[in-house]
């Protein structure tokens, strides 16, 4: 990693062999947690906890079919977590497109029509947009590091007082 985390951690750790190290989605990478990459050594992965968006696929409400066509069509069955906001993105930037017709080539119609969605279905649950744009899923994957170095999903997080 270019950004120091991997020393600034093997400083810490050593200096506090015990300290946690928590961290978002940068952090939550083979990069970062396997020595064999250029990581953190492996005594540190038992203690890195990290936050990214994506949650268990198969926990999603059409995660398991997601899975399943993702297998089908790419012959992998275990796809990257991202996959689905991926997918989910292009299925609506494309049904936005499509709802408006011959204005669908208009950035700013596309963007207004995108934002103005409420409660739109899809594999990853029902959601919508908020008057800033962000999305109404508030569902967080918390990781832990396996004895591999591999980050592997633990539990949704749910600040309270929201949603999914």
């Amino acid at each position: 990693m270019s950004n120091g985390a991997v020393q600034i951690t093997k400083d810490v750790h050593t200096a506090l062999p015990v300290a946690k190290v928590f961290g978002g989605d940068g952090v939550c990478t083979s990069s970062f947690t396997q020595a064999s990459q250029g990581g953190v050594p492996a005594a540190t992965d038992k203690l890195i906890e990290c936050t990214v968006a994506p949650r268990n696929l198969s926990a999603y409400p059409g995660g398991k079919q997601f899975i399943a066509d993702y297998k089908k069509a790419y012959g992998v069955a275990d796809p990257d977590p991202y996959a689905i906001y991926g997918y989910e993105a292009m299925q609506l930037g494309l049904q936005t497109i499509a709802r408006l017709g011959s204005d669908g080539g208009s950035k700013a119609d596309a963007l207004k029509a995108l934002f103005a969605l409420k409660d739109t279905s899809s594999a990853l649950g029902t959601f919508g947009f908020d008057k800033d744009g962000d999305t109404t899923l508030k569902s967080y994957g918390l990781y832990k590091v396996a004895a591999n170095g591999t980050p592997v999903f633990f539990e949704t997080l749910t600040p309270a007082g929201t949603v999914g």
